[in-house]
């Protein structure tokens, strides 16, 4: 998943913060299992500005995740927005990280 993290992009300054960003990433990328539904092994992981992933296969299955920086927790459902800002890169950077990780793990346990 190296890879991945490479193509992460942080933007923005401390006065207005930082906001973090992944082109569309193939699942080959990221090690994920085939899917769960059709068995394929065509799916993308997608991202807003904040950090909040989804992975989708083309069979129409998706699945949502996004870090929660109040509690430092992921929370799966599917958020609209976030509008929060991050006042550091380095913060920025590790919650896109940590959400990658974390819709992952979750897709490949199969949740």
């Amino acid at each position: 998943m190296e890879k991945v993290f490479k193509k992460l992009r942080v933007s923005g300054d401390k006065t207005q913060g930082f906001y973090g960003s992944v082109d569309i990433v193939k699942s080959s990328e990221l090690g994920l299992k085939c899917c769960p539904l059709c068995r394929g092994e065509n799916q993308e992981l997608h991202n807003t500005t904040t950090p909040i992933y989804w992975i989708t296969c083309g069979c129409g299955i998706e699945l949502h995740s996004y870090y929660s920086d109040e509690s430092g927790a992921f929370i799966d459902a599917d958020i609209a927005h976030i509008s929060d800002p991050f006042f550091s890169k380095e913060h920025c950077f590790e919650a896109h990280k940590e959400a990658i990780e974390h819709i992952v793990k979750k897709w490949n346990r199969g949740e």
